[in-house]
């Protein structure tokens, strides 16, 4: 029987930048293409996120980048219903595409990617199986799908559309209803829907998607094996984040945090940041943490930018793991990395971080955005040696990227396809209309209401049956 040919589809590579979802696409890729699938990888490169390259001359839209791996351009992707200004690059795309003679295409975002690309190679290839892995929630929040309120960053439990034009006061809520439906189409025009965590699932169900989304955890390489001879009782003073120095991945917190644990608990702790330097991160939060630095002193160190292939080498140098998100998050990278190098996890209580790390068994908890909660913390795990080996010795190991891919691959054969998605191309390209309904049909509420824990117990099922055959 002849293998599927498989294109998968990324928002960016690796080499442009280095989040969870195009590190994902990009290690799936390479373990299908490893093991001998027909597989292509379609990374889509966004020119204004760095305006300094030249990776595209003048008319070029598609290049290829190594084996089986292409780039193409994006230029005007249009922010609330992402489709693109110029679309310049479809012809190329979909001549390569069909010289590859694609049976499945499977995306990892549709941001940079382009709904209406989407929808266009939708109706260009009927008969593909067509698949796509949420990582977030931008299909249901205008704020980079980070579910937060603008103005206080105040968490956001619920999309509405008054709620949505209230962080968003220049949109009328109409046009928040319609980018709601359009979304929620589309979504469903998919043979396949997938994501790495139930907290991401049950809110897509609660927002109102009734197509099955099935669960599973992003696949990841195994390291190789520690000397345990080396773990000292010293490591268990010493904490680490990794990850972007940005506003929703809380590193201001991490230091915060730091100055209080300093000033009241043991004189040994230590702290490092790795992902940033000290001049990126006083650009990012302001020169008034300087004197909160200049105290920290010896004690907080900046390790700068890390490849993704030594982080858990790096992260074996510390004890603990620091994840603390203010946002919800949905299934950080960082907290698979610290289970597979072996380091505890101390994450915020809230979203994918509450459900990937059991509190006093995997991992620990603190109170989401609390300063003292997490100081509290620092003192609390700094030196505990007993407490340190019974969560590293419960820890949970994400799957292999082979054995993600074989679900990927199970999934792809047994999966039925809808009829057409022609109707949906037209509607993905055009402006999104303000005169929509003022309120939606009655007969649409009541099984939204009970979708999420029958979903949810169906996913687990799907999954676990899944991960049997494997």
């Amino acid at each position: 029987m002849r293998k599927p040919v498989v294109a998968i589809f990324s928002h960016s590579h690796p080499f442009y930048s280095k989040g969870g979802g195009e590190v994902v696409a990009y290690n799936s890729f390479q373990s299908m293409l490893q093991a001998g699938q027909d597989v292509h990888l379609y990374s889509a490169i966004n020119t204004k996120s760095k305006p300094n390259l030249s990776i595209f001359h003048p008319g070029e839209f598609l290049l290829p980048y190594a084996e089986r791996q292409y780039l193409f351009a994006v230029h005007g992707l249009e922010g609330f219903t992402f489709t693109h200004e110029n679309r310049s690059f479809f012809p190329q795309l979909l001549a390569l595409l069909k010289s590859q003679k694609v049976d499945v295409f499977h995306f990892h975002h549709f941001w940079n990617v382009g709904v209406d690309t989407i929808c266009y190679l939708m109706s260009a290839f009927p008969e593909a199986k067509f698949v796509i892995t949420l990582h977030e929630f931008l299909a249901i929040c205008h704020r980079d799908g980070q579910m937060t309120k603008t103005g206080n960053n105040a968490l956001c439990t619920r999309a509405s559309d008054i709620d949505c034009h209230i962080c968003f006061p220049e949109i009328d809520k109409h046009a928040f209803r319609a980018r709601r439906r359009l979304f929620n189409q589309f979504l469903s025009r998919f043979d396949l829907i997938t994501a790495p965590s139930e907290f991401l699932a049950s809110r897509f169900v609660e927002w109102g998607l009734t197509k099955d989304i099935y669960v599973l955890e992003n696949g990841y390489e195994r390291p190789a094996g520690e000397d345990e001879r080396t773990l000292s009782p010293a490591l268990t003073t010493r904490f680490a984040f990794f990850g972007q120095p940005t506003r929703f991945k809380g590193v201001d917190i991490f230091v915060a945090a730091a100055q209080r644990a300093v000033a009241n608990g043991p004189s040994d702790s230590s702290f490092a940041i790795y992902g940033c330097d000290q001049e990126q991160f006083l650009q990012q939060f302001g020169e008034h943490w300087k004197p909160a630095l200049e105290q920290l002193g010896a004690r907080l160190q900046f390790m700068g930018m890390y490849e993704p292939s030594q982080v858990c080498q790096l992260m074996r140098q510390n004890g603990w793991i620091v994840v603390p998100s203010i946002w919800w998050e949905n299934s950080p990278l960082v907290i698979q990395e610290a289970f597979l190098a072996g380091r505890p996890p101390i994450v915020a209580d809230i979203g994918g971080m509450r459900e990937k790390v059991k509190h006093g068994v995997t991992g620990l908890h603190f109170l989401a955005r609390n300063i003292a909660s997490l100081a509290e913390t620092f003192v609390t795990a700094s030196g505990d040696m007993g407490l340190w080996t019974r969560l590293r010795a419960a820890r949970a190991l994400p799957p292999t990227m082979a054995e993600m891919n074989n679900y990927f691959l199970q999934l792809y054969e047994t999966v039925k396809k809808p009829s057409g998605a022609q109707d949906i191309v037209d509607a993905a390209a055009e402006p999104v209309p303000q005169d929509s309904p003022r309120q939606d049909s009655p007969k649409q509420d009541s099984p939204r209401q009970t979708a999420p824990k029958k979903e949810t117990s169906k996913r687990a099922a799907s999954r676990k049956e899944a991960k049997a055959a494997v």
